[in-house]
C-alpha cells in the first residue's frame, strides 16, 4: 500500500487519505481519497475519490470512482463512475453506471451500461444495449457514439433554460448506425464528418459545497470563547432575541460557583466530555460566543474535562451534530478531543468509527464509518459509509450503505445502496441515488437521477431521470425521463416514458400529456 506523507491512516480494510500533492492507494476493500493534486486508487470493492486535480480508479469489479473538478473517474465491470464536478469524465465497464452531475467532458460505459448527464456533456460512448440520457443536449457540443441496441434520450432547452422537448433514438438496423459518431446540432443527431466541427465543452462554475458560516468568520481561538452546547440543556426562559436579530442565551438562574448547577453548560471549543453536557442525546447543537466562562471541574461529584458554564452569550451557529463538527474543525478545534460513549467525531483528515450502538460524525474533510449497523453522518462534501445502518452526508457528499442499510444525501450528493437485497438510497435536488440489489427503493430530488438495478422502485422528482432495470416501478416528475426495463413506468406532465422489454427486443416511448398518456398513471409494455 502506498501512502502520502500526510495520510489519514488505514486498517485491514483500507481507508487512506492523501496530502496536498496527492497519490493515495488502498488495500483490499479499501476506500481512498486524494489531495489537491489528486490520484486515488482503491482495490477490492472500495471507493476511490480524487481531489480537485483528480483521477480516481477503482479497477476491481463493482467498485466506485468519483472525480473532482479537473479529474477523471474509472470504475471496472459492474462499477459506478461519477464525474462530480465541472469538466470531469467518467468511465464504467460492462453493466456499469457512469453519471455526470454537472457539465462533463466525457462519459463512457460498456455493454449493458447506463450513462446519464445531468448537465451537458461533450462526448458519450457506449457498447451494446446501453441506456443514455442527456438532460441538457447543447447544440453543436454533444458528440455520441453508441453500440448496437442502445437507447438514447436527449433533452433540449430554450435559450432561457426551460426544457422544450426530447429527441429519442435506438442504435441499430432501423435507427442510428452503431459505432458511428454523431453530433447533436440544429435539433437533430447528425453523423460527424469533416464539415462538422469538433464539440466544445461548455464552461461551468465550480459548485461550492461547503463554507464557514459568516457569523463565525471573525471568531478566533485565543481571542474568543466559543462554547459548544446542546439545545436540550437550554431552558426556554434562557433564550432572548436581540435588536440585531441574533438569538442570545441568558441564564435565568446563575452562580459563578464552579460546582453550582446554575448556569448554561457546554464545552469550550467543543473539546471535552460530551456526555456530561447532554450532547449525546441532542439532535441540534449550538455554538455560542460568550464574554466569559467559568471552568467546571466536577458535575454531581464526578470529574469532567473541558466543561464550562456561562451566564450569557450569542448563538452563532445551530445545526445537526455533523454540521457543527464541520464548523469547529474549520475554526481549528481538535474534534478528536470531543469524547462520548455514544459517538465518535472526526475533523478534517481524520476517521470517525462509530462505537457500538452509536454513530460516527465527520467534517467535510473527514470520514464517518459505521461498520456494524450504526449511523455514519458527514457534513457537506463529506463521506459517510455504513454497513447495515444509516449513512447520511450533507450537500455534495457521498453516502454509501451496504447490507440493507439506508444511504441519504442532501442536494448535489451521491447516495449508493449496495448489497444482495433490501436497503434504500435517497439523494436531494441535483443528486445521484443508485441502488444495486433486490427490494431496494431509490429516490432523487429535482433534476436528480435515481437508478435501480433489480429494486422495488426508482423515483425522481421534476426534470429528473429515473431508470430501473428489472425494477417493479420507475417514476419521474414533470419534464423528466423515466426508463423501465421490465416493470411499470409513470411520470408527471411532459415526462418522457421509455419502456424496454426485458430481452431488449421491443422499445416504446410516450410523452405524458400527449396522445392520452395521463400523468402519474402506471403503464406497462404490452398493456
Amino acid at each position: 500500500m502506498r501512502l502520502s506523507a500526510s495520510e489519514t491512516g488505514f486498517d485491514a480494510s483500507g481507508i487512506v487519505d492523501a496530502g496536498d500533492h496527492g497519490a493515495a492507494s488502498a488495500g483490499h476493500g479499501g476506500f481512498a481519497r486524494a489531495g489537491r493534486h489528486g490520484r486515488a486508487t482503491a482495490l477490492g470493492d472500495g471507493v476511490a475519490i480524487a481531489g480537485s486535480h483528480g483521477t480516481a480508479d477503482a479497477p476491481d469489479s463493482a467498485g466506485l470512482a468519483m472525480a473532482g473538478p479537473h479529474g477523471t473517474a474509472t470504475a471496472g465491470e459492474d462499477g459506478i463512475a461519477v464525474a462530480h464536478g465541472a469538466g470531469s469524465s467518467a468511465t464504467a465497464g460492462t453493466w456499469g453506471i457512469a453519471v455526470a452531475t454537472s457539465h462533463a467532458a466525457h462519459l463512457e460505459v460498456g455493454h449493458g451500461g447506463i450513462a446519464v448527464a445531468l448537465g451537458s456533456v461533450r462526448r458519450i460512448r457506449t457498447d451494446a444495449r446501453a441506456i443514455v440520457v442527456v438532460l441538457d443536449a447543447a447544440d453543436g457540443a454533444t458528440e455520441l457514439q453508441a453500440g448496437d441496441g442502445s437507447v438514447i434520450v436527449l433533452r433540449h432547452r430554450t435559450k432561457a433554460g426551460r426544457p422544450t422537448g426530447f429527441d429519442f433514438h435506438v442504435s441499430g438496423p432501423a435507427g442510428r448506425q452503431p459505432g458511428c459518431r454523431y453530433l447533436w446540432r440544429d435539433g437533430a443527431l447528425r453523423q460527424l464528418g469533416e464539415s462538422l466541427p469538433s464539440p466544445v465543452s461548455p464552461v461551468a462554475p465550480e459548485l461550492r459545497l461547503w463554507q464557514l458560516d459568516e457569523r463565525l468568520a471573525d471568531t478566533r481561538r485565543g481571542h474568543d470563547t466559543l462554547v459548544l452546547c446542546s439545545e436540550e440543556v437550554v431552558e426556554p426562559n434562557d433564550r432572548e432575541v436581540l435588536e440585531s436579530g441574533d438569538l442570545a442565551l441568558r441564564a435565568a438562574q446563575w452562580s459563578s460557583d464552579p460546582v453550582s448547577p446554575l448556569g448554561i453548560f457546554g464545552l469550550s471549543w467543543g473539546e471535552g466530555d460530551a456526555d456530561a453536557v447532554g450532547l449525546d442525546r441532542a439532535a441540534v447543537w449550538l455554538l455560542v460566543r460568550v464574554p466569559s466562562a467559568v471552568g467546571v471541574p466536577t458535575i454531581d461529584g464526578c470529574a469532567v474535562r473541558g466543561v464550562v458554564k456561562f451566564a450569557a452569550g450569542t448563538i452563532l451557529f445551530a445545526g445537526a451534530p455533523e454540521a457543527v463538527i464541520g464548523q469547529l474543525s474549520a475554526l481549528g478545534a481538535d474534534c478528536t478531543l470531543l469524547v462520548s460513549r455514544s459517538f465518535c467525531a472526526a475533523g478534517d483528515r481524520h476517521i470517525a468509527i462509530a462505537p457500538r450502538d452509536g454513530m460516527a460524525l465527520a467534517s467535510p474533510g473527514g470520514w464517518a464509518i459505521a461498520p456494524d449497523g450504526q449511523q455514519a453522518r458527514a457534513d457537506a462534501g463529506g463521506i459517510a459509509i455504513s454497513s447495515g445502518g444509516a449513512a447520511n452526508a450533507g450537500r455534495g457528499g457521498l453516502a454509501m450503505a451496504f447490507n440493507a442499510g439506508i444511504a441519504t444525501t442532501d442536494d448535489h450528493g451521491v447516495a449508493i445502496s449496495d448489497g444482495k437485497r433490501y436497503g434504500e438510497a435517497h439523494a436531494g435536488d441535483h443528486g445521484v441515488a443508485i441502488g444495486r440489489g433486490k427490494f431496494r427503493r431509490v429516490t432523487a430530488g429535482v433534476a436528480g437521477v435515481a437508478i435501480s438495478r433489480g429494486g422495488d422502485a426508482a423515483i425522481a422528482a421534476e426534470e429528473g431521470v429515473a431508470i430501473g432495470l428489472d425494477s417493479e416501478h420507475v417514476q419521474a416528475g414533470a419534464n423528466g425521463v423515466a426508463v423501465a426495463v421490465g416493470g411499470t413506468v409513470s411520470g408527471g406532465d411532459g415526462c418522457l416514458l421509455v419502456a424496454i422489454a426485458p430481452d431488449w427486443s421491443w422499445v416504446v416511448t410516450a410523452r405524458v400529456g400527449v396522445d392520452g398518456i395521463a400523468p402519474d398513471t402506471r403503464y406497462r409494455l404490452g398493456g
